[in-house]
């Protein structure tokens, strides 16, 4: 789950607390009325306990909230806004996609590469069809990556201090790891697209920490695709599905 995912449900959560902290109050008060009738404290008790309870809640979802919000995650700055350490490199995928083209792997001499060849290959031949449009080939892809992955929390920092086996930055990850962050499904997703001929580019922010997501072009349009920014559990929510230039404007991106 990305950070901005954490955020948006800390907040659903901190916000159905307050509600419902809200709710417990009318009941009390709804509740005294009829506690004064019938000479009886029991609802008000527990009422109270219930209102306890919830801030108990509330307290703890606010420390996750603010350990979340922490310099670590949103400021990898130096104070003049250059981002210390390094970011994550964006994977070249031309020899792949000419290896893929060709239906020749002989040329390729990384074995990461080599298996990435092979579960791209797989993975195209199960969820792509002949008749199927340019539209639907580019929701496949994206319905694809979403189930075949998680993020990986332990590299949500621009600052790359990840070990020499995490691959969560690039297809390698998505595909032997089933583990990513945003920058490996940007690439995972742009390698679908370019093996397709699907017109689509990188888009890679550091200014305020690091973000990655794809454009794509379908129908002679440009649309922004962010898997990475779904808010969906078990299927896909498509928010961040095929949305223009204004959805970048909501807060939720760098």
């Amino acid at each position: 789950m990305t950070t901005a995912k954490k955020i948006l449900t800390l907040a659903l959560c901190l916000t159905c607390l307050t509600v419902g902290m809200t709710g417990c109050a009318k009941d009390k008060s709804s509740s005294d009325t009829k506690i004064a009738k019938s000479t009886s404290s029991q609802t008000e008790s527990s009422d109270s306990k219930k209102i306890k309870e919830l801030s108990n809640k509330l307290e703890k979802l606010e420390n996750t909230l603010s350990n979340i919000l922490g310099e670590d995650i949103f400021d990898p700055s130096d104070g003049d806004g250059n981002v210390n350490g390094e970011i994550h490199p964006i994977y070249d995928d031309t020899a792949v996609v000419e290896a893929y083209k060709s239906g020749d792997d002989s040329k390729l001499t990384d074995d990461k590469d080599k298996y990435i060849f092979k579960e791209l290959k797989k993975a195209v031949g199960e969820i792509i069809k002949d008749d199927m449009s340019e539209y639907d080939k580019e929701k496949a892809v994206y319905d694809y990556v979403f189930s075949q992955t998680h993020f990986n929390d332990d590299s949500l920092v621009a600052i790359s201090d990840e070990s020499e086996d995490d691959e969560s930055y690039n297809p390698y990850g998505f595909f032997h790891d089933h583990s990513t962050i945003c920058v490996g499904n940007a690439t995972t997703i742009k390698l679908f697209f370019d093996v397709l001929g699907i017109d689509s580019k990188i888009i890679h922010s550091t200014e305020n920490g690091e973000h990655a997501w794809n454009v794509v072009k379908i129908d002679g349009k440009w649309y922004h695709l962010d898997v990475t920014f779904d808010g969906g559990n078990e299927a896909p929510d498509y928010a961040y599905f095929n949305v223009p230039d204004t959805a970048k404007d909501d807060g939720s991106y760098p």
